[in-house]
């Protein structure tokens, strides 16, 4: 954690909580797979450091985090607004990098209660909601929404990931006791759903203090017909609106599907690279964005090309 206070009376002007970590950037080679250059970075987490608008402030952390971080070659920012990128690219001796592009990440403004919420939704979409979750609870059994907020609700969520999610992704989820410590800290904000005792859904979030973050939602395959996924969000959308004022639910990276897209709203983000300009980074990372151009243009190729061969086996056929 990294504070930054006024040299006159300590006044606290900036909070920047980070983690060193290594991000891979990727060389695709198609079915041989995809060989990475691990680059040494810092983890701003929260994307965004907690600072006051102060000139000069921004570049004297940036230079703070890689003074204290020698081995570190950027400074990785995983969400960044685009109406903030700007300011990171009048660092003092430093470059900066959008990595995979700019990319639209949803979110959805909640009103103040849950039936509010409703009229904001077409007729035909909330009868086939309230339709969807008549029928999960007919065939899976009653329903029953349970909130996880407490340390010791998170086993049985686990329990429920591990019945409910592949195998390979459960592997690779965060430990169990990291999800007991943010329920300590009160940022912790799931949810649970079973039918006749069973788990079938989970929504897995955390407290943005006035935003859900929504970061996994979890569904029981079997019900897949029943859009068990959707029932799955609404009630624990209906549950966690009811506990606390809620501003809006944050869904991050992706593209709603057509039922969503009337309610939610997009907001342009990016996955922010700052680098020092000594070095070899600039090289590594230039090279990574001309290999993935000269990569996609290799593999559109080649796709046109068996089109072309597989249109003209056809007409030689007829």
């Amino acid at each position: 954690m990294l504070v930054a206070r006024c040299r006159g009376d300590g006044e606290v002007i900036g909070i920047v909580p980070v983690r060193p970590r290594c991000h891979s950037l990727e060389f695709r080679m198609g079915p041989l797979g995809s060989p990475g250059w691990k680059l040494p970075v810092v983890q701003v987490l929260g994307s965004v450091p907690l600072l006051q608008e102060q000139r000069g402030l921004l570049d004297a952390v940036v230079q703070a985090l890689f003074a204290h971080f020698p081995e570190a070659r950027g400074l990785s920012l995983q969400a960044v607004p685009s109406e903030l990128f700007g300011q990171f690219g009048q660092l003092d001796g430093m470059g900066v990098s959008v990595l995979d592009g700019w990319r639209e990440c949803h979110t959805l403004p909640l009103p103040e209660n849950f039936d509010a919420y409703l009229q904001k939704l077409s007729s035909k979409k909330r009868y086939n909601i309230q339709r969807q979750v008549r029928q999960l609870a007919a065939e899976a059994g009653e329903i029953e929404v349970v909130r996880i907020e407490r340390p010791e609700q998170v086993a049985p969520m686990f329990d429920a990931l591990r019945a409910l999610m592949p195998a390979t992704e459960f592997a690779a989820f965060p430990a169990q006791f990291k999800f007991e410590r943010l329920a300590a800290c009160g940022l912790l904000f799931s949810c649970m759903i079973r039918c006749a005792g069973v788990p079938v859904g989970v929504v897995v979030g955390s407290n943005g203090i006035g935003r859900w973050m929504i970061h996994n939602i979890v569904s029981d395959g079997k019900y897949q017909h029943l859009s068990a996924g959707t029932s799955t969000m609404h009630l624990a959308l209906k549950e966690m609106m009811a506990a606390h004022a809620l501003a809006e639910a944050d869904f991050g990276y992706g593209t709603p599907n057509r039922d969503f897209r009337s309610s939610h709203e997009l907001r342009t983000r990016g996955h922010v690279l700052v680098w020092r300009r000594a070095g070899l980074t600039p090289a590594v990372l230039a090279c990574n964005v001309l290999y993935g151009k000269l990569y996609d243009y290799l593999a559109s190729s080649v796709k046109r090309l068996k089109k072309r061969v597989n249109a003209w086996r056809a007409r030689r056929k007829a």
